[in-house]
């Protein structure tokens, strides 16, 4: 496993004071300013920039199709920042496990920007997840910003040809200088591509390294729905494993109590696994279309929420999503959805109060 340690990340954010100024009484009001899309918190041991967009589903022709009970929940979470809970692992929250997938489907993303990221986070892709880090049972590991993870796939980008490198600038804006050196050292252990290379998704060809270098680097909407799918899958996974891991401390566990509340987090997702190289596409977890392929994992996300602090895991752990009779689940749609309507919420809302930023929530497979 890699690792990385003591590294400070900033997540970077710029934030603009709107306001209207005063007019006359024979001049027209102009119309009120859009909400804030980004909010500052400075308090106590806490200085965050919290991005309010991400609260929201983006509207980007590569987004998968949305759960409706995962965007209820992600846009419910009340982002007061007098939510956020001030504990020593926070910034082991902060960043992505995984490319941050709004570096893609943001709203501020232009479609050139968007298909050149999809394709540089492609190419790195096996090799990233070979090093995947998720915050290990002892030791907190703080995963890259957004901003680290634009520079670093403008650095592929660089090294492979699709752009010119940039000149100027003295380096990333508004990043610790020390902790850019540091990340900067981290990203290129995972990427020393010097030419485009083939691309390839579920051992399908999607463009050819002769196809890029000639300017062609779009691939087809179900193929990049797919990719934008697996980034979402891979965060949630694995943001669900970190923070279970703050919430539930396996520091003065057994080596035998460790393993099972590990096998229990890992019940909640398909396969058990939080990485993987080829995408299985089966339409079943947590945001399956069916709640029929939903149950089971609706179930294990009680049992393990039900663990967590807050009342809200009193409530969860008096309800049921079904029950194992043998070898077969038995329940009805309205147990499931009646779970999902107070577990969701509860997760969504958990976990911006621990890491000062929106879940990465699941998508339906893309079809």
């Amino acid at each position: 496993m890699f690792r990385l340690d003591e590294i400070g990340i900033a997540d970077i954010v710029f934030y603009f004071k709107l306001g209207l100024q005063r007019s006359g009484a024979a001049t027209a009001q102009p119309p009120p300013p859009p909400p804030p899309t980004v909010v500052i918190v400075t308090r106590g041991g806490i200085h965050d920039a919290i991005n309010l967009a991400k609260f929201n589903i983006p509207s980007s022709p590569m987004m998968p199709a949305t759960a409706p009970a995962w965007k209820r929940a992600l846009e419910g979470v009340n982002h007061n920042r007098r939510n956020i809970v001030d504990h020593a692992q926070r910034k082991s929250l902060k960043g992505y496990p995984c490319l941050d997938p709004f570096v893609i489907v943001g709203q501020d993303v232009q479609d050139g920007r968007a298909a050149k990221n999809l394709i540089c986070w492609m190419f790195v892709r096996s090799n990233w997840l070979s090093r995947t880090v998720t915050m290990d049972a002892d030791n907190p590991v703080v995963m890259p910003s957004p901003q680290h993870w634009r520079d670093f796939l403008v650095k592929i980008a660089v090294a492979t040809g699709l752009e010119v490198r940039r000149t100027g600038g003295g380096g990333q804006r508004g990043e610790n200088r020390g902790d850019s050196v540091v990340m900067r050292s981290f990203f290129e252990k995972t990427s020393a591509l010097k030419a485009p290379v083939d691309v390839y998704w579920g051992k399908q060809l999607v463009r050819s390294a002769q196809d890029i270098r000639s300017g062609e680097i779009a691939i087809s909407p179900l193929f990049a729905k797919e990719i934008v799918w697996d980034l979402f899958e891979h965060n949630f996974r694995m943001e669900l494993l970190s923070l279970d891991r703050v919430l539930v401390p396996r520091k003065y566990m057994s080596g035998a109590q460790r393993a099972e509340r590990e096998a229990k987090v890992a019940d909640v997702v398909p396969q058990g696994l939080f990485t993987w190289s080829q995408p299985s596409l089966r339409d079943e977890g947590l945001a399956g279309r069916l709640w029929e392929d939903r149950m089971e994992y609706v179930e294990a996300f009680r049992e393990l929420l039900s663990t967590w602090p807050g009342s809200t895991a009193g409530v969860l752990a008096v309800m049921s999503a079904g029950s194992r009779l043998g070898s077969t689940f038995v329940s009805d749609r309205d147990r499931v959805e009646r779970v999902e309507a107070v577990a969701y919420p509860f997760y969504c809302q958990t976990f911006f109060e621990y890491s000062g930023r929106a879940p990465t929530v699941p998508f339906h497979v893309p079809t």
